[in-house]
């Protein structure tokens, strides 16, 4: 008899639009002898067990460069998927599994989460052929650094990047201007990269779990203490510092190969920024700063950068009148709600003063701050 999942599948590869892939399931569902030949093995005298082959799965149903391709495959879920990598031929079918699930042109959503990618495959983790993709979830995957061709996904407005190790963020994130939810939970950020200010479109940000610092209202870090210099080594190098300080956008060039484009997003993981001017640093100046106020955030600490002392500088100025206006704001919010409290009771403006001393609402100077910024939790 059939089980749920085996019903839901087989409906799934026909319609060819949204799979799951639990693998834990797939060898029963798909290979319908697999129950006689797991009992024959069990009965054999030397009792050897099938395993599922999971390379020759993706190659005969998830081809996509096959005769009968998934050109409306939308969604694809990946649950129970081993990658082994003890020997070398290992290492190499699990770097070819992770391969296959990475092109297909058409998705809208990929869920891999669950699924440990080793250090040894975490390089094969690259989005280069899925640029329709609209959500993403990669939580308790065991990534330590997010790949640079995440800026390719344009059209991308959820990440979910859960329950792994990492603590930056590579500085094509800031492609991703259609972000609308950006989930950075239980990682080792101890402070939010400055990349994440530059997505305009973002309304959901959490961070909850990560050793995020407490006491950088705004810090300034010399240079010649954390000084990192990037000199290029090669023409490569300096091409890709040109390319960014001009702000191409080069996977839309139609001059540039798809070679081209991953080499230069390959070169982009070890540049930096500058979060004032946008020139590629050679020094960096790193600035620290906590924002009274953030997506509905208190006290959100951020980790900005710099290519020089006078940027350095102006940020601080910048991040200064930044906080001063959101703190004037929430000065304004807490009056107003003040007064419509008491315009409710009946009571007029006159008596506002008067009545906060004996209302909800204590009238000194550390209570009332308190409750001010309450209202923006």
């Amino acid at each position: 008899m059939q089980s749920a999942y085996s019903k839901s599948l087989q409906q799934a590869l026909k319609m060819r639009q949204d799979i799951v892939l639990d693998f834990t399931n797939l060898k029963a569902c798909l290979d319908p002898l697999a129950e006689y030949a797991t009992q024959n093995a069990e009965s054999n005298d030397q009792n050897q067990q099938t395993q599922f082959d999971y390379k020759s799965f993706l190659r005969v149903y998830l081809d996509n460069k096959s005769d009968e391709p998934f050109p409306q495959l939308a969604s694809l879920t990946v649950r129970n998927l081993t990658l082994p990598v003890t020997t070398l031929l290992e290492t190499d079918e699990s770097a070819e599994t992770m391969y296959r699930l990475m092109q297909f042109e058409n998705l809208v959503e990929f869920d891999i989460s669950g699924v440990r990618i080793p250090d040894e495959l975490q390089s094969q983790l690259q989005f280069w052929n899925m640029h329709n993709l609209k959500k993403l979830c990669l939580d308790c995957t065991d990534l330590k650094s997010v790949p640079s061709s995440i800026g390719r996904l344009r059209n991308l407005e959820v990440l979910s990047l859960n329950s792994n190790a990492l603590s930056d963020l590579p500085i094509t994130l800031g492609f991703c201007q259609k972000l609308n939810v950006l989930n950075l939970k239980a990682n080792r950020f101890t402070l939010i990269p400055g990349v994440v200010l530059k997505l305009m479109n973002l309304k959901d940000l959490r961070r909850l779990d990560n050793p995020l610092v407490k006491d950088t209202l705004m810090r300034g870090v010399p240079a010649a203490d954390t000084a990192t210099v990037h000199n290029p080594t090669s023409l490569q190098s300096l091409c890709t510092r040109a390319v960014f300080v001009s702000h191409i956008d080069y996977w839309e060039q139609e001059n540039l190969g798809p070679l081209q484009c991953k080499t230069l997003d390959y070169l982009a993981s070890s540049l930096f920024l500058c979060d004032r001017c946008g020139t590629v640093i050679s020094q960096e100046y790193k600035l620290d700063i906590s924002l009274f106020a953030h997506l509905g955030l208190r006290d959100v600490p951020f980790r900005l950068r710099a290519c020089s002392a006078k940027c350095q500088t102006e940020l601080v100025s910048h991040y200064k009148e930044k906080n001063a206006a959101l703190q004037r704001e929430c000065d304004e919010e807490y009056e107003r709600t003040i007064r419509l409290a008491h315009e409710g009771n009946g009571q007029s403006p006159t008596d506002i003063t008067v009545s906060t001393t004996v209302g909800p609402f204590p009238s000194t100077t550390p209570q009332r701050r308190r409750h001010k910024r309450c209202l923006i939790l």
